[in-house]
């Protein structure tokens, strides 16, 4: 099957309560890694649009799953939240029974600058687990 979907976002704060006017993601501190609590100006969203594309295949007992998409942030002039977003995600699952299901997934994106000094992680992730379906 193959599957995809177009996004268009509105986020970010309301009113900057702490730098009234100030577009500085340092005012709050860091809240997340894609910057999605900036502040643009009082009541104005910040508008962010994309898409993902996706293949996938579902057997009996083998479930696969690719997907690519990419996010395009307004510019509002703050480092790490202006950057475009580019994500690509793998994801391989085995029944081992009827119950029993074991299985990947990797999720690689694209480097981007950002100015939080504790931000220290690496543009990709990779889980396996097993789950009990009933």
């Amino acid at each position: 099957m193959i599957y995809g979907e177009a996004i268009y976002d509105q986020y970010g704060f309301h009113r900057n309560f702490f730098r009234l006017g100030s577009k500085n993601p340092d005012a709050l501190g860091p809240r997340s890694i894609y910057l999605r609590e900036s502040y643009k100006g009082t009541k104005t969203p910040i508008v962010g649009y994309g898409y993902y594309v996706a293949a996938g295949y579902r057997g009996d007992k083998l479930l696969l799953d690719v997907s690519f998409g990419s996010y395009f942030p307004e510019q509002i002039g703050v480092v790490g939240h202006d950057a475009p977003i580019h994500r690509g995600v793998v994801k391989l699952a085995y029944n081992v029974s009827q119950h029993l299901q074991v299985y990947g997934v990797s999720i690689l994106e694209n480097d981007r600058e950002t100015v939080y000094p504790l931000y220290r992680s690496n543009p990709w992730a990779l889980l396996c687990g097993m789950q009990f379906i009933f």
